[in-house]
């Protein structure tokens, strides 16, 4: 067994890069440990995936689509209450809400797994974003039906 250190990705070529296990030669074992975001440069503008901003903002998003799931069902059974200016103007709002939450989802950072690194890039955000099953939900979610 060989020397054990603990590197930083950007010392490493990207070709390089593995499961985070051995890198190098026989000679040295290299070890990482990416849990800590806080030594990977991120830009100002990527929403990391594990803030506590980010975590809050999930929970109205949820808290949003549970009030859906009573408000639109109740609105469809029946259309003959008129309900009160506020629920409508609420209801608007959470519309607002649900497009912002598609756009900031093209912000977010995302863990790639075979590396286990946060992804950072843009482009390659928004390429998974559209790949994943989230997206569609978050496209039907935001459009409004009224």
């Amino acid at each position: 067994m060989g020397i054990i250190k603990k590197v930083d990705y950007k010392e490493i070529g990207k070709d390089q890069l593995n499961d985070g296990k051995n890198l190098g030669d026989e000679q040295n074992e290299v070890i990482f440990n990416f849990k800590d975001e806080r030594h990977i440069k991120k830009p100002w503008y990527i929403i990391s995936l594990n803030s506590k901003r980010k975590l809050k903002w999930d929970l109205l998003i949820i808290i949003l689509v549970l009030w859906n799931c009573i408000e639109v069902p109740f609105e469809i059974a029946f259309p003959d209450i008129k309900l009160h200016i506020a629920v409508n103007v609420f209801g608007h709002l959470i519309d607002i809400l649900f497009i912002a939450d598609l756009i900031l989802n093209f912000f977010t950072s995302y863990i790639k797994k075979r590396a286990k690194l946060p992804v950072y890039d843009l482009k390659s955000i928004a390429q998974m974003y559209i790949r994943t099953w989230r997206f569609y939900i978050d496209l039907l979610a935001s459009i409004p039906f009224d």
